[in-house]
């Protein structure tokens, strides 16, 4: 099947008749994104949001928790967003008395943790997902589902553009949804090997969204404690090690409590941190491990184009996620954690080094 099939077959008449009928005739909506989110999850929900906003309905844009500063200021965020633990905030009453349901950037509804997940699991109210991750579970009655999209923010931009046109796009829309497109594509740098991507992103700016002030706005505003946090972790909290042919292939950052607390840890600080070893060249493979309250360790992994590890994240981390980029749950203590990812790893490079030998 070709991609420009596959496209179609995502956002077709069938999908958007389905859509526009559920539309008719209601008044409040509700829109989710996962827990801890990211800029693509509070891009779409914005860009969402705005949009049908615009077009008479009454909408709340609702996270499992607090977004990061550096991606929650485009238009919409201070009177659409909240979180459902925010304090003097109560959104359960919109969320029951809403006549529909977008999930969006998430394609379960374990990923908005509890409590939240259990409350939405509780409503009687259509849900349509929206999600450019693979393999949705069967919790929604809607799907618009596309695994080669870069984002949740392109793969909505496509259904927008093909249910209301680009007029419908406002400048208002455009801002968050380029941002999400830009932070789930690492500023174009992975996720984004289908003309179509860049095309979308080109339909976005010319609908006024200025790059330099996004770019800016979204990696040029972090705190002094983020900053030092990450030149902590290189320095200090950073692991190389070997692989079978005697190079630095992995490497595994760790990210503990007391850390945090001394760097005055925010949503957000962690983000691009998983990256950052891979800016060595012989790295291939890098991990996160974030210790949390709760006594579970967050797995947050990244490769370059040499290595697949969704399936790795999947069978060791409880997780799963895109071939480059994942995320798993380690229930263990962090230095436990740390040493079953790096046997883990060295398993996995050790075997893929064997792979490509026998290639050779």
């Amino acid at each position: 099947m070709s991609m420009q099939n596959r496209v179609s077959e995502v956002v077709n008449p069938f999908s958007l008749a389905r859509l526009n009928q559920l539309l008719q005739g209601i008044k409040r909506i509700a829109i989710c994104c996962h827990a801890r989110p990211d800029g693509d999850a509070i891009g779409s929900s914005l860009g969402l949001g705005n949009l049908l906003t615009t077009l008479g309905y009454e909408v709340l844009c609702v996270a499992p928790n607090r977004a990061p500063a550096h991606i929650a200021w485009p238009e919409g965020a201070k009177d659409l967003l909240y979180n459902f633990e925010e304090e003097g905030v109560d959104v359960k009453p919109f969320l029951a008395s809403c006549d529909l349901l977008f999930c969006l950037d998430f394609n379960a509804l374990s990923r908005l943790d509890e409590p939240m997940m259990l409350f939405v699991e509780s409503l009687a109210v259509p849900r349509v997902m929206i999600d450019h991750h693979p393999h949705p579970a069967s919790q929604f009655d809607l799907y618009f589902s596309m695994p080669e999209s870069s984002s949740t923010c392109e793969l909505l931009t496509e259904l927008l553009l093909a249910n209301w046109g680009q007029v419908a796009i406002s400048q208002k829309v455009a801002i968050p949804l380029y941002m999400g497109l830009m932070t789930d594509t690492g500023s174009f740098s992975y996720s984004c090997s289908r003309k179509r991507t860049f095309e979308i992103a080109g339909i976005l700016v010319e609908q006024g969204v200025d790059v330099p002030e996004v770019q800016a706005k979204v990696y040029n505003s972090r705190t002094l404690d983020s900053l030092m946090l990450q030149s902590a972790l290189i320095l200090q909290y950073t692991t190389f090690f070997a692989g079978k042919a005697g190079k630095e292939k992995a490497a595994i950052v760790q990210l503990s409590q007391p850390v945090q607390e001394q760097y005055q840890y925010q949503p957000g600080d962690a983000e691009g941190l998983a990256n950052l070893p891979l800016c060595v060249g012989s790295v291939q493979v890098s991990v996160l491990l974030t210790e949390r309250s709760n006594g579970t360790v967050r797995v947050s992994a990244r490769s370059t184009k040499r290595y697949t590890i969704n399936k790795l994240l999947a069978q060791f981390f409880n997780g799963g996620g895109h071939p480059q980029a994942s995320g798993g749950t380690l229930r263990m203590p962090l230095h436990e954690a740390y040493e079953y990812t790096r046997r883990v790893l060295s398993q996995f490079l050790e075997k893929a080094t064997q792979r490509e030998e026998e290639v050779l």
